[in-house]
């Protein structure tokens, strides 16, 4: 009789090895920012960043895409995987004259061939025709196009893992629902890692879970699990209360399955649905 087993082969395109940070080390300033965070995110994975302010979520993101070194072990990227950032209010830190200059402002200095493809296509994918916005001032969009342009600077370099600080920030209900319709699709074949206070938001789209208490790795593991596990204290301690996360668990231990309303409907509290 012939056995055969079927094995499903899972990529892990970031491993942290048990890593801590510390700022300032060994002088009267110095910090410690992470504590011990060890785990791998298989390749095309959106993970989700949660904790307090102060927690570390912004200092895994640096670590994440390699602008830092841990103080203690390692983080370990595969060989030729690009990675590229979307910092909090990125909008903010818009230098060039027009938004065909800032777009292109990266792949110009990594000398990437073909320049007027890389704007027409990036341009296409985060919604905004490349050539109305070409000479637009970046300074004088909307706070939805705004954002929309910063990711476009970031997905030029053509990242294989893009990662996005709280890039819900001081948006409104028009601009969240653009956001997150664009995060939809550009999750394609790419690694998402994203910091963030509002993990409901990201309900449909969301693979993997991380939680930061003080430094120190509370949760990591599917989306699936984290809910499962919403309602316990020591997740509780980090996490709000969500009316939507609490309802998504409750349907997780009664079916099995998220409900199919909450990855089509995100609710922000306010009223805004998209």
């Amino acid at each position: 009789m012939l056995f055969t087993r079927v094995f499903q082969v899972v990529e892990e395109m970031l491993n942290f090895h048990g890593v801590s940070l510390y700022y300032g080390l060994h002088t009267p300033l110095e910090a410690v920012a992470l504590t011990y965070i060890d785990f791998s995110l298989p390749r095309e994975s959106v993970l989700l960043v949660n904790g307090h302010v102060g927690s570390g979520k912004t200092s895994l993101l640096l670590l994440a895409s390699k602008l830092i070194k841990p103080t203690i072990g390692e983080v370990h990227l595969e060989p030729g995987i690009r990675s590229a950032v979307v910092f909090q209010l990125a909008e903010q830190q818009f230098f060039c004259e027009t938004v065909r200059e800032e777009v292109l402002y990266g792949p110009r200095n990594f000398r990437l061939p073909g320049l007027e493809d890389i704007y027409t296509e990036t341009m296409k994918t985060v919604g905004l025709d490349p050539a109305e916005f070409s000479e637009r001032s970046p300074f004088k969009l909307s706070g939805g196009e705004k954002r929309r342009v910063a990711i476009a600077c970031a997905l030029a370099l053509s990242p294989d893992i893009l990662v996005l600080d709280e890039p819900e920030t001081s948006l409104d209900d028009l601009g969240l629902c653009d956001l997150l319709s664009l995060l939809r699709e550009i999750r394609r074949n790419r690694t998402l890692i994203i910091a963030t206070h509002w993990p409901e938001f990201y309900l449909d789209i969301t693979t993997h879970m991380l939680v930061l208490d003080r430094g120190l790795q509370a949760f990591f593991g599917t989306f699936q699990d984290f809910l499962l596990d919403y309602s316990e204290k020591a997740i509780q301690t980090v996490t709000p209360k969500s009316p939507i996360l609490e309802r998504a668990r409750e349907t997780l231990q009664q079916t099995g399955q998220l409900p199919n309303s909450l990855e089509q409907v995100i609710t922000d509290g306010r009223g805004a649905t998209c």
